[in-house]
């Protein structure tokens, strides 16, 4: 389940591997009708270079707005 970074064109040869990483995600919505809903999504996890002491931060946060139809 390790992620891969891939690369192609101009871009080539940039191919990174990292090790398995666990993470947590936190969510929460508001439904405003039956049908809209608007919520916040955070996500907390660091990716550990393969072979390397590096890592890279991947947490982020959004907004999501939803409509059931």
């Amino acid at each position: 389940m390790s992620p891969t970074l891939s690369s192609g064109g101009d871009a080539r040869g940039l191919d990174v591997d990292f090790d398995s990483a666990l993470g947590g995600v936190a969510q929460i919505g508001y439904r405003f009708t039956e049908r809209f809903s608007v919520g916040l999504k955070a996500t907390f996890i660091d990716y550990d270079l393969s072979d390397t002491s590096l890592s890279v931060d991947g947490n982020n946060a959004g907004v999501y707005l939803s409509y059931i139809f």
